[in-house]
């Protein structure tokens, strides 16, 4: 069980001692929030204990008052979906998810402004639960249907919902590559970046299903630019806390094998960076290397070149390159 921090671990004594003295409609937000803490801390454990009991006691207040409690048993019921499936508990995450868009639905016919978001919602998870299970056919299903909802909502308030349908779109996307239509995830991936700014940490997982896709239809230059582009979205999210470093390595390592010239160079050089910084005394290769590998290359010499930075790849260089070279002893050339 992972120890609380102290923030967390007060607020959850709080939470508790407050239970023991509540009534029953007061009860089911504390022990919902408490569910949340528990999931964050990764204490599962406890979450789905406390995630069941406000289940409980929303399904019972839900019988007096469905208007005002029933949108509360599904995203309770969703919240234990999300938990099943991080312990890999598929059966019971199905059933969570299943019962969850049931009721969203229903609130649904009712109040569709309010409620089909939580539609689209509840099918895109089951569209990623049934992906992880291969039921490539279910999966398909429940994408497409939160597809069709978030597209009328964003065509109505691109505003809130643009960034859901591209979520969508981004999925379904990295499900053609995985089920072997590589060139209809192409399409619908580099129709995503276009619209980055919406999702501005998307790029990511976005260039990584490109790099896929490309390296399935053996085009190896355009997979290498993409995983390249791939790194370094994951270096910055590493650098934003995610812990991902394992994967920026993996994806650089995949270009110094499809990558030519100054491409596969410059990968080269930023995991030659990467083993510095880790300690490792290293040689520096002789590559290839374009304008940004060369201001690298000098920074691993001690010394700094300008440039402006134009994109993912460019950030995730200059960052080495500050990393390399302490402020007090940077030589600009």
């Amino acid at each position: 069980m992972k120890p609380a921090h102290p923030g967390f671990k007060r607020l959850i004594d709080v939470g508790l001692e407050l239970a023991k003295h509540c009534k029953s409609e007061q009860r089911a937000p504390i022990f919902g929030t408490l569910g949340n803490l528990h999931s964050e801390l990764r204490r599962f454990v406890e979450a789905e204990a406390a995630y069941e009991e406000a289940l409980r006691s929303y399904k019972s207040l839900a019988e007096k008052s469905p208007e005002a409690y029933l949108p509360y048993v599904a995203s309770t019921q969703n919240n234990l979906g999300v938990l099943y499936r991080d312990l890999q508990r598929f059966g019971d995450a199905e059933t969570a998810y299943t019962e969850a868009l049931k009721t969203y639905k229903a609130l649904a016919e009712k109040n569709p402004e309010a409620y089909l978001p939580y539609v689209a919602m509840t099918q895109n998870n089951l569209g990623v639960l049934y992906r992880d299970l291969q039921r490539f056919g279910d999966a398909e299903t429940a994408y497409k249907e939160a597809l069709a909802i978030r597209k009328a909502l964003a065509e109505k308030n691109p505003e809130a919902y643009l960034h859901n349908l591209l979520q969508t779109q981004a999925n379904i996307g990295v499900f053609y590559i995985s089920t072997n239509r590589p060139d209809q995830g192409i399409h619908l991936l580099e129709t995503v970046l276009k619209q980055r700014k919406v999702l501005p940490d998307f790029g990511a997982r976005a260039f990584a299903g490109l790099g896929k896709a490309y390296e399935k239809l053996q085009n190896r230059k355009s997979a290498a630019q993409n995983y390249l582009q791939a790194a370094a979205n994951h270096f910055i999210l590493f650098r934003k806390g995610v812990k991902c470093l394992p994967t920026v390595v993996n994806y650089l390592g995949k270009v110094t094998k499809l990558g030519e010239t100054e491409v596969k160079g410059d990968a080269q050089l930023m995991l030659t960076a990467m083993r510095r910084l880790a300690g490792e005394d290293v040689q520096i290769p002789q590559v290839p290397l374009s304008k940004k590998g060369e201001a690298l290359k000098e920074a691993l010499n001690g010394k700094k070149t300008e440039f402006k930075p134009e994109n993912e790849i460019d950030i995730m260089i200059l960052i080495l390159i500050n990393d390399l070279l302490p402020k007090k002893n940077q030589e600009t050339t």
